[in-house]
């Protein structure tokens, strides 16, 4: 956390009498691309915060160890389709370069620090934040993603993006997440210079930092000759991001400006190739039957920003099969061979109607990587694997040690039930990666757990209270819950625990 200030002038001097002894040196870089800021596919995408508080705008951040080196994401193609995932590079400092501007943010819609002890980086370019494992060459180094760690920017608040701050624009930044002491000590990671010109997490032992973890914070640089320190949040985009295959490629070196794309618009299912068995899918089949001929393979997610064509679940029959497919990046979703389990493979049927079932058997409905799935309610049969769903009480992705909450998994697809990411309703449930990060790679997040009663009958009948923005630990009015809706959807709706309206009442057991 940041030392005391001192000028750039006091930084120089330290720099010649031997506090930075491996400086990295690179060569300038020409002018880069300029950035437009796309209009989201899927909304709201990066959005400009004005209710934030900003300890610093459109800053730049230079090292300690190579006082010529600032933080830059201006190489935004070297991200996914998205321009999440750009690597956080170190180049040399030049102040006309927008993509070397950030916000420092205490407190927003993104960051839920009530004293102001913990700052977001924003890039004042991209409206975009500094993750601790959000470079998509490495995904153990930071990079940037969009704040508050969901892809399409409707994230509250993540630990992967806090970092410890006190006021001072001189010192380091340890991470939040898996932080010792509140971030003293040893035992805690910090950004630091990495002498392949890209920020790395090292372990440090705040307040003494290292000069390649020590960071001056330059309030005092002249913003970018064009003056757009950040893009109005309405500002529309000159081009959209095109959906590419996964044979796009962009140069992410240190320096260089230019971008090789190489772009095929032929777009195939690769079903059979992307199989791969957890050790309990319930899939078995190498091959999608019923694969719509436009649709785009999983295995293309970090480059494409096509969705899968919509195969709607046939009425006759059963639906086509789900085959896990090998992720472009990330984990992807995985069976947590950790977890408990109150359940396993059973159905969740609705109380006022008791042949009705959760149903994501339109895994096709969703996005490319078959995250904000809606969450249907169908004719329940035995036969369906997408009628069947753990609940995990404790895993991977669920860190609550007592049992109280929940998790509800797809057991076809191991992904988790989110309060809302229904893809033609982001009001509403739908599946989603569990952590709640796309790639597969988050780990807890209260938009996926549900309060729950251990001694309940599941078979008698229970409610699945959300979490997030709970009253009273999930206990009497001004609480939602998940709930049958007549247009054969799940739905968010007010309710009362432990007293649920039928539409509100589940039955949790084999058919």
């Amino acid at each position: 956390m940041l030392f005391p200030t001192f000028s750039l002038l006091s930084v120089s001097l330290l720099a010649g009498h031997g506090v930075h002894s491996h400086p990295v040196t690179l060569p300038r870089q020409t002018q880069p691309e300029k950035f437009v800021l796309p209009v989201p596919k899927e909304p709201p995408g990066p959005t400009l915060d004005v209710t934030a508080t900003r300890a610093a705008t459109a800053a730049q951040i230079r090292s300690v160890a190579s006082p010529d080196l600032c933080f830059d994401v201006s190489d935004f193609r070297a991200g996914d389709f998205r321009f999440n995932l750009v690597p956080l590079a170190l180049k040399p400092c030049d102040t006309s370069i927008e993509g070397q501007r950030f916000d420092l943010i205490t407190k927003g819609e993104h960051n839920n620090s009530p004293n102001g002890d913990r700052t977001l980086i924003v890039s004042t370019q991209q409206l975009t934040c500094v993750d601790r494992r959000s470079n998509k060459n490495d995904r153990t180094r930071p990079g940037l993603f969009a704040c508050g760690g969901r892809a399409a920017g409707d994230g509250e608040t993540t630990a992967d993006q806090l970092f410890f701050f006190n006021g001072s624009f001189t010192g380091g930044f340890p991470l939040v997440r898996d932080a010792k002491n509140n971030g003293i000590g040893p035992g805690n990671t910090c950004l630091t210079v990495n002498q392949d010109g890209f920020v790395s997490n090292t372990p440090c032992s705040p307040p003494n930092f290292t000069p390649e973890q020590t960071w001056v914070v330059d309030t005092q640089s002249d913003p970018p000759a064009s003056g757009t320190s950040a893009p109005a949040p309405s500002e529309p985009a000159a081009t959209e991001p095109a959906p590419t295959s996964a044979s796009e490629s962009a140069s992410a070196s240190a320096c260089a400006q230019t971008v090789t794309q190489t772009v095929t618009v032929t777009e195939t299912v690769a079903g059979a190739s992307s199989s791969t068995a957890a050790p309990e899918a319930t899939t078995t089949s190498p091959s999608t039957s019923a694969a719509a001929p436009t649709s785009t393979s999983a295995s293309t997610a970090s480059s494409t920003t096509s969705v899968a064509a919509p195969s709607p679940t046939a009425t006759q029959g059963l639906p086509e099969k789900f085959v896990l497919p090998v992720p472009a990046e990330g984990p992807g979703p995985t069976f947590d061979n950790t977890a408990t389990r109150a359940a396993t493979n059973v159905h969740i049927r609705n109380a006022a109607s008791l042949n009705t079932c959760f149903d994501v058997s339109d895994f096709r409905a969703g996005d490319f990587r078959f995250n904000l799935v809606p969450i249907a309610l169908k004719q329940c049969n035995a036969a369906i694997d997408g009628q069947k769903f753990d609940l995990i009480t404790k895993g991977a992705h669920n860190n609550v040690q007592d049992g109280s909450r929940t998790l509800i998994v797809s057991s076809q697809q191991f992904t988790c039930v989110d309060r809302r990411s229904n893809k033609n309703d982001r009001s509403r449930p739908g599946l989603f990666a569990c952590g709640g990060r796309a790639a597969g790679d988050g780990e807890t997040t209260a938009d996926q757990q549900y309060f729950f009663n251990q001694k309940a009958s599941l078979s008698g009948g229970i409610g699945f209270p959300l979490v997030r923005d709970s009253v009273n630990n999930g206990v009497g009015p001004g609480n939602q819950c998940l709930t049958l809706n007549a247009d054969g959807f799940l739905s968010n709706t007010p309710c009362s625990p432990p007293n649920f309206t039928p539409e509100q009442t589940w039955f949790v057991g084999d058919l």
